[in-house]
């Protein structure tokens, strides 16, 4: 190889690079929403083992402590998912890239054979 090629490869591969790490993290409004929606089902989850009657007769009757924990647990992690999703593609948006990259796309579908 030249060397005139071999700096064409170079900024190749430094633009890909480029690309890739300006989509890395989410953004902060999420992380903090997401870290409510914690703090609210950790709030349930304190109410529900010091008072499990009044969570129970309040919120969801008929079902047990370990139901509503779970209930709370899989609607917490689907509120997170998707305010992490939303607030990416909404960050993409603002920055002018592809949401939904071929990378971001084999790592959604390992998760769906889940």
């Amino acid at each position: 190889m030249e060397q005139k090629d071999l700096f064409k490869e170079l900024g190749e591969i430094r633009l890909l690079m480029e690309k890739s790490s300006k989509f890395v993290s989410i953004s902060g409004l999420s992380g903090v929403l997401i870290g409510c929606y914690a703090l609210l089902g950790t709030l349930l989850g304190y109410y529900a083992i010091a008072s499990p009657e009044a969570v129970i007769n309040r919120f969801a009757s008929g079902l047990t402590i370990p139901t509503l924990f779970l209930i709370v647990a899989l609607l917490i992690l689907a509120l997170s998912l998707v305010t992490g999703w939303l607030m990416a593609r909404k960050k993409a948006k603002k920055i002018s890239s592809r949401f939904g990259t071929l990378p971001a796309n084999l790592f959604y579908l390992q998760f769906q054979s889940l």
